[in-house]
């Protein structure tokens, strides 16, 4: 049978019979449950964000250009979310752990392996994505059928590629900084506590 995430924290970090007083190992589930806590509220506050952001995205792109673009904007944004959702579940299965030692071990791999999947995908999803709407207003500027007329097309289709280069590495650059800035500290905090607890298992 799973365990709940309250039951991981009541057995604590260590085993039952080690030597150690009850007060420590209650104050390292506390830390525990509060810096876990913390993490999961600002990732689904993160996750509720995106919705509107999409809506507000579809109504400017809407006003500005098209109501195709906006559509298409706001596709992507879902999609977004989606995935996002799948994330959240593999989060919640984390909780069938033995102790709290073992969750947190297990949830810093599971944040930083989702670091590095949406570093991937927002690295390739930003050129897959943008690159059609540039290329839309592209067609649909009004200077279209001079460029087209004055460059060969192996050079705009290297402009492009360039331009591709660049969103896959500004998508990356995005992704660890908002990374850095959303949940930097936290994970500072949850690298110290599971070293103190593990240098304190060491000790026993």
């Amino acid at each position: 049978m799973e365990k709940s995430i309250e039951e991981i924290w009541s057995e604590g970090f260590l085993d039952k019979n080690a030597l150690i007083a009850p007060r420590i190992n209650n104050l390292y589930n506390q830390k525990s449950q509060l810096l876990i806590e913390k993490f999961k509220r600002i990732i689904k506050m993160d996750q509720i964000s995106i919705l509107p952001l999409g809506v507000l995205l579809m109504i400017g792109f809407s006003i500005w250009e098209s109501v195709l673009l906006g559509g298409y904007v706001l596709i992507l944004v879902i999609a977004l979310f989606v995935l996002n959702q799948s994330k959240l579940k593999a989060l919640n299965k984390i909780d069938c752990l033995a102790n709290s030692y073992q969750y947190l071990s297990e949830f810093k791999k599971y944040f930083k392996s989702t670091i590095a999947y949406y570093t991937k995908l927002i690295g390739l999803g930003m050129p897959l994505t943008i690159l059609p709407v540039y290329w839309y207003l592209f067609q649909n500027s009004d200077k279209y059928e001079q460029i087209i007329a004055k460059f060969h097309w192996a050079f705009i289709v290297f402009v492009f590629a360039g331009l591709g280069i660049f969103l896959a590495l500004m998508g990356i650059a995005v992704v660890k900084m908002s990374s850095k800035i959303m949940y930097g500290s936290l994970l500072n905090k949850l690298d110290e506590l599971i070293a103190d607890m593990d240098e304190l298992q060491k000790e026993l």
